[in-house]
This record gives structure tokens, C-alpha cells and sequence, in this order.
């Protein structure tokens, strides 16, 4: 009997061309250019592939949500880069969002949200026990309680908004420091930046978030601004960036 015919999977072998450095509070973070974006459109699959492709490099490793945030500030806030043909590419690239490499876990009671880069693959199997655990003393800001070192966080169902700037969800996803900084990024896309949660689910089950603008028409400016994306349909069209070890 002869062999099953197997059509192989065929994908762009990813080539760096060019380090972008970022200054990021008082340390300089090198992303790696172009960013990674070539997987099928299968968002449960997409994402996780996406970071494996970007750690097995060997020399990259995933950006964390805050540098994310000021690699954006960057981008769209300094003059030599706003104006810039070569940052064009990255722009034109945020309609469709970008991977912020959180693990969320939302339930009837909120949102647990796991900010350690490792937590990829380490830790899409968290019970509650062990999330409580990693919070253990932790800090309370508007509610949303914060632990710096195991960069575990946890926003109640009380604390959700539908903006950026008092959701509970986007301060445990960036730290109350960050989110400021997000919000004032927000405000040069349109008044109606908002975060998305996902629908309850079971604690064994975890989205990955995608920040995006909506729009950059200046007719729409009334109806425009970023999204900040937890659910678990995100955008199966986002791309992600490395960042040198």
C-alpha cells in the first residue's frame, strides 16, 4: 500500500535586518526588525507560535507589556520616528495589533493577569491556589492588587471600565506607571480607546492580549483610539516583535 501523500506547512524563514533601540525608564531595549507575523490565521495557535519562533532565534527573547508600551511611545511620539519612512511599516502594522505577551485568566470573580514573560508556557495551567500563591503580599492600587516580584496581578469584576484609563483590567496588564503612559499614547488615536475581556471561562484556560488602533481617519475621530484586547477572539492577524537577550 503506498504512503499517505503529507503536504508539508511552508513558512518565511524569518532574516533580522536591523536592531530598533528604545529607551525604556533608564535602560535601553534593542527590538528586533521585522517583526514576526508569518503563521496561519488560527488565533488559539497563532500566538503561542509566533513566541516560540521568536525564543527559538536563541538570541531573542519576548518583550514584556511595558516595553511594548514604550516602543509605541516611540514610535508615534518622537518626532524623528513619527516622521520617519522606515518606522511606516510598523505603524501601517498596528491596525492589526500587536502581541502583548500576557497570560489572562478571567473568571466569574475578575481577572488574573500573569506579566512574566515565561508565563507563555509555563503557565497555562494555573489553578486558582497557585495564582493566590503568586500574588501572596500584594499591593493594592485602585483595587487592583499587584505583586512586583512574581509580576502577578489580580482586577476584580468591580474594577472594570469601559476606558483605558480606570479599567482594572489595563492596570493589572501594565502597572499603574505604565498605564498612564498608555493613556497618554491613546489620546493620539481618538477618544474611544477602550479594553475587551474575554467571556468566563474555566481557570485552566488563558487568552494572550493584543493592543490595536481602531482608526486613524480624522472624519472619525470621535469613534477612534486603541483597543486593548484580552479576549480570546483577539486579532488573528497581529504581529509580534523580539527583543535582544
Amino acid at each position: 500500500m503506498s504512503e499517505k501523500l503529507t503536504i508539508p506547512e511552508i513558512r518565511r524563514i524569518w532574516h533580522q535586518t536591523a536592531w530598533i533601540d528604545i529607551p525604556v525608564a533608564e535602560r535601553v531595549v534593542s527590538f528586533a526588525f521585522p517583526e514576526f507575523n508569518d503563521y496561519p490565521n488560527i488565533v488559539r495557535k497563532r500566538n503561542i507560535e509566533l513566541a516560540k519562533q521568536i525564543t527559538e532565534t536563541g538570541v531573542l527573547r519576548l518583550p514584556t507589556a511595558e516595553e511594548m508600551i514604550y516602543f509605541l511611545d516611540t514610535i508615534y511620539g518622537v518626532n524623528a520616528c513619527v516622521h520617519s519612512e522606515e518606522f511606516k511599516r510598523v505603524r501601517d502594522l498596528f491596525e492589526n495589533g500587536f502581541y502583548i505577551f500576557n497570560r489572562n485568566f478571567f473568571l466569574h470573580e475578575g481577572v488574573y493577569v500573569c506579566r512574566d514573560i515565561n508565563s507563555i508556557e509555563e503557565n497555562c495551567n494555573l489553578g486558582i491556589d497557585e495564582l493566590e500563591a503568586k500574588l501572596g503580599e500584594a499591593e493594592n492600587y485602585h483595587g487592583v492588587r499587584f505583586n512586583p516580584e512574581t509580576r502577578v496581578a489580580f482586577a476584580p469584576v468591580e474594577t472594570y471600565s469601559s476606558t483605558l484609563a480606570g479599567d482594572g483590567f489595563v492596570l493589572a496588564s501594565f502597572g499603574p506607571k505604565v498605564t498612564e503612559k498608555l493613556v497618554t499614547l491613546s489620546k493620539k488615536f481618538g477618544y474611544q480607546s477602550t479594553a475587551w475581556k474575554d467571556e468566563i471561562r474555566e481557570i485552566n484556560y488563558s487568552t494572550i492580549s493584543v493592543l490595536r488602533k481602531m482608526s486613524e481617519n480624522p472624519n472619525l475621530l470621535k469613534h477612534s483610539g486603541l483597543i486593548f484586547d484580552g479576549s480570546s477572539i483577539g486579532n488573528s492577524r497581529a504581529s509580534a516583535f523580539g527583543v535582544k537577550k
